[in-house]
């Protein structure tokens, strides 16, 4: 009893101190709203559970909804008309409502609702509003009686007195509020009155929660808080107790970080420390959309879920970053400063003014925040001087002192940026302006405008002091410019440029910074350090190391405490500076911003005492507490939700399972598209933009591997065999669930199951015998003709063969008598001409001319002898017969004379030597010289034929 009572005290202690560290929230935490259109249910939510896979289950006015994280799902195929109560105990969900209660299994695959019995003689229970867990027993709590059950059985019914309204668990002890009788605790099967409840006496118990040093921290509808002890009860000190008595309490519970959290019927959800300050209200205008809320539940990932009169809300606690935005109705934030006991915040509407107190307390609201008068407008930023703040504005710059605004520049300065101090000057001011830059001056306790500095008619907005109080600044084409001014910053006294194209190779706009005294320039190519004396650029690749896959900033801020901020398109983080000189880069924190941030304008702003961060965002601010602890590594569950065939054309649903478990198989029957729906989903509550890894494998080939954000993957047209997903998931901060897979099997069409199988086998099998008698009766007969028909197919084709072989060898016998005959003929005709001649000739009686007639026809017939026409005719016929012989001999011996050409042909053709030397008109013995010649040429060795060789050329 000791030791426990020594557990309570230390953990009680514990959470004071936490509770009592708990800074307050500066505007609205990260809410989340589900509409009914959301969860496709009714208005009222009456209670909230989370299973054994991280599953919430609400109950509803028109069933139970079910929640996976992605996923909302309204179960109403039980008789339960108005779901009161729900509660995870074990791997059940038991369900209550009017008359009657049960559970699910929720490894049940089949998802299947057990109704528990209600004994006849237990009579009317009515609305049963509570289910707990003690032990091996499930008490419901109803408005007319305790039933207690017991292996599913009902052991104990303890009735109303008049009728129990509330009940509550504290420490393990069920208390039981009845609205005539009081307070009682159940012990055994009979219920004790509770002591010293006279504070309580006309009052409706609404909460109670277990309180440091064995106190009883006691809710009621219209008195707010008391706390009770064994020595007696006493009103609640607490500094929330007025709201939460103007409110009326509806339910209560407690948060981890030693906080509570009450839902009251008018003012939404009321968070305290166990002080009973006000740690931060979410109402209707807030983030809840409703103001009543009717039940509170704390998940795992410490999200505190209200059940509202109309609608579902979630509220994030937990993340360091919190809202000034929509509801305040301030407009896009772009500079924040404070001063005096004011913050200041410029706006695109306005400069609004905010008391520091309510800014940084609990429950700040839109009408604490003043609007500036006269400085309606675009509001670039604000600077804090004594006694008031300069704002740089579309008009010009506007002093503010108070409530009111004056503008201090003449109406030829149109819009001002920034405003700068200047090092040495106290009593100076630089402003960078839509063209140019402008000097303010101090007079008195009052800034008013000096001059414009000439020689620079640009638009100035990045702006950076150096050692040497040279400005440093970015002229666009013009690339980066070191400005020199005079003693008093009248005049430029020179102007230095250095070319983008010097170092960055682009044209691409350059923006500006400042660390560590240092001046350097950066764009989406990098960061660079800036020599101020020899004006030379070089990377940063100290700095370039802390940005990944080489995504560089779009902006970068310092704070006072030497951070950087590092804004980007889609988010912010900081490189954070550590006492060692190096740097953290801190990103987590800061991922419910992404998307939020103002384009080129990212900008914060950091408290003297680095507490409170403030960085603008779209629709206002967003605060940061560098305080507060954050885990984004919380391990969420992955879970299968179910798994169906569905018709792909009509979207109806034919064949459903539904999957808890991790691994498991199930057996589908073939259909004509085999459509399946597949409902996966990641219980990580704070992140909706989860992304997915579907893997399907068929037989252990991979035939889908998907990534998408999607939580519902359709497959169509599957082929049967064995089929395995997997699904893996990884959330915005990094972190990966354990992988779930799911098999299942799709049975071949019935022309391909097992029976069709063996009706094939059988069918084969007959149809085999009976072409095998068939065909062995007809190869026998079959045989003969076919070898009679090959013998006379063989001999037709000899007798083609021969046939074709006679004629080709007519064809060239042919063609040999043609030549020959045409040859004859040119031989009678030329002898016949020599006989005329001769005539002619020997009728001359002068010899002298006879022997010149002879002499003549002599040369005649040499010349006919040697004639190349006769050659080439020769060659033309002889080219007919043996195709391409003296191109080839020719393409192989180019050196050949004419002659030996002639010789080979002859030879080729067949001819001896005698007939070789008449038609050359050469005597044998110069035929055989020739044929010498021609073995020498072809390199023919001793032995060799010279016919056989000119044959196969």
């Amino acid at each position: 009893m000791r030791r426990t009572l020594l557990i309570q005290i230390i953990f009680w202690t514990f959470l004071l101190k936490t509770s009592l560290g708990m800074a307050t929230v500066v505007g609205i935490p990260e809410t989340s709203f589900f509409s009914k259109t959301d969860y496709q249910g009714g208005t009222q939510n009456w209670a909230i559970s989370q299973d054994s896979r991280d599953l919430l289950w609400i109950g509803n006015n028109k069933g139970v909804i079910r929640y996976d994280g992605e996923n909302w799902d309204l179960i109403s195929d039980f008789k339960i008309p108005l779901v009161r109560a729900v509660q995870s105990i074990g791997d059940r969900i038991y369900i209550a409502g009017f008359e009657s209660l049960g559970f699910y299994e929720t490894k049940d695959a089949s998802h299947q609702y057990h109704a528990l019995e209600l004994p006849k003689q237990v009579g009317a229970i009515e609305n049963i509003w509570g289910i707990f867990s003690f032990k091996d027993q499930v008490i419901f709590h109803s408005e007319k009686a305790i039933l207690i059950y017991e292996n599913d059985q009902l052991s104990c019914s303890i009735p109303a007195f008049t009728r129990f309204k509330r009940a509550f668990n504290v420490d393990g002890k069920l208390f039981v509020f009845d609205e005539a009788k009081g307070l009682f605790y159940l012990q055994g099967t009979k219920l004790v009155k509770l002591p010293h409840q006279m504070l309580l006496e006309d009052n409706k118990v609404t909460s109670m929660l277990a309180f440091p040093n064995n106190q009883i921290l006691i809710g009621t509808h219209k008195s707010g808080c008391f706390l009770w002890s064994s020595q007696g009860i006493t009103a609640w000190k607490g500094s929330a107790n007025t709201r939460l008595i103007q409110n009326n309490i509806f339910c209560a519970t407690l948060f981890s970080k030693g906080l509570i959290a009450f839902g009251t019927i008018q003012g939404g959800l009321i968070v305290t420390n166990l002080d009973g300050d006000v740690v931060t209200v979410v109402d209707k205008d807030r983030g809840l959309k409703n103001n009543t809320v009717l039940s509170l539940f704390v998940d795992r990932q410490k999200n505190i879920w209200c059940g509202l009169d109309n609608g579902i809300a979630k509220v994030n606690l937990n993340n360091p970053i919190s809202f000034i935005s929509s509801y305040y109705n301030i407009g896009t934030g772009y500079d924040i400063t404070k001063s005096g006991d004011s913050f200041y915040l410029a706006t695109n509407q306005a400069l609004f003014k905010v008391d520091r107190d309510l800014l940084l307390g609990a429950s700040v609201s839109k009408e604490n925040f003043k609007k500036v008068k006269g400085t309606e407008g675009q509001n670039w930023s604000v600077y804090n001087v004594q006694n008031g703040v300069l704002v740089a504005h579309d008009l010009g710059v506007f002093y503010v002192n108070g409530s009111g605004a004056k503008l201090i520049t003449p109406k030829e300065v149109v819009g001002v940026w920034k405003i700068l101090p200047i090092s040495g000057h106290p009593n100076l001011l630089l402003g960078g302006t839509y063209k140019g830059l402008i000097v303010l001056r101090k007079i008195g306790r009052r800034w008013r405008f000096s001059h414009r500095i000439e020689g620079l008619n640009k638009s100035l907005n990045n702006l950076v002091w150096d050692k040497d109080n040279c400005l440093w600044v970015t002229g666009g084409e013009d690339g980066i410019l070191k400005l020199h001014f005079d003693s008093t910053f009248t005049t430029f006294t020179r102007i230095d440029t250095i070319q983008n194209r010097q170092f960055a190779k682009t044209d691409h706009p350059l923006n500006l910074f400042q660390e560590k005294g240092e001046v350097k320039t950066y764009n989406h190519l990098g960061i660079f350090m800036i020599d101020t004396k020899h004006l030379t650029v070089g990377r940063d690749t100290h700095l370039e190391r802390y940005f990944e896959q080489r995504q560089f900033p779009t902006k970068i801020r310092n704070d006072k405490s030497g951070n950087l901020w590092i804004f980007k398109e889609r988010g912010v983080s900081v490189l954070r500076r550590l006492e060692d000189g190096s740097r953290k880069r801190i990103v987590f924190p800061f991922v419910p911003i992404n998307n939020r941030l103002v384009d080129f304008f990212g900008n914060v702003y950091t408290t003297p005492d680095a507490k409170h961060t403030f960085i603008n965002i779209v629709d206002g601010f967003a605060h940061y507490n560098a305080s507060q602890s954050f885990h984004f590594d919380y391990k969420y569950r992955l879970n299968i939700t179910a798994f169906e065939m569905v018709d792909p054309i009509n979207n109806i649903r034919t064949h459903k399972k539904v999957k808890q478990a991790v691994s498991c198989a199930s057996d589908y029957p073939y259909r004509k598209n085999n459509a399946f729906r597949l409902r996966y989903a990641a219980t990580d509550f704070n992140d909706s933009n989860i992304q997915y890894n579907v893997v399907m494998l068929r037989d252990g080939d991979t035939i889908s591997n998907i990534l998408t954000d999607k939580s519902v993957r359709n497959f169509e047209n599957l082929s049967d065999g064995h089929y395995t997903v997997s699904i893996g998931s990884v959330n915005r901060y990094g972190v990966q669930a354990d992988q779930v897979t799911f098999s299942f099997n799709i049975a071949p069409p019935w022309y391909r199951n097992d029976i069709a199988k063996v009706v094939y086998l059988l069918l084969f099998l007959l149809l085999f015998s009976v072409m095998y008698i068939v065909l062995s009766k007809k190869q026998k007969h079959a045989y003969g003709a076919i070898m009679k028909q090959y013998e006379e197919d063989i001999r037709q084709k000899e007798h083609d063969f021969n046939q074709e072989k006679l004629r080709q060898e007519m064809s060239f016998k042919e063609k040999e008598l043609s030549n020959l005959i045409k040859h004859i003929a040119q031989k009678n005709d030329f002898l016949q001409e020599i006989h005329q001649r001769l005539n002619h000739i020997a009728h001359i009686k002068e010899l002298s001319t006879r022997n010149r007639k002879i002499s003549q026809l002599q040369k005649q017939i040499d010349k006919d002898m040697h004639n190349e026409l006769h050659w080439v005719n020769f060659n033309n016929e002889f080219e007919q017969i043996h195709h391409s012989f003296i191109v080839k001999l020719t393409e192989i011996y180019p050196d050949l004379t004419e002659k030996e050409q002639k010789l080979a042909a002859y030879i080729k053709l067949g001819i001896a030597s005698k007939e070789i030397a008449v038609l050359m008109n050469i005597t044998p013995r110069t035929v055989e010289n020739y044929r010498y010649k021609l073995r020498q040429r072809f390199g023919l060795k001793s032995g060799e034929s010279l016919s056989n060789y000119i044959i196969h050329i």
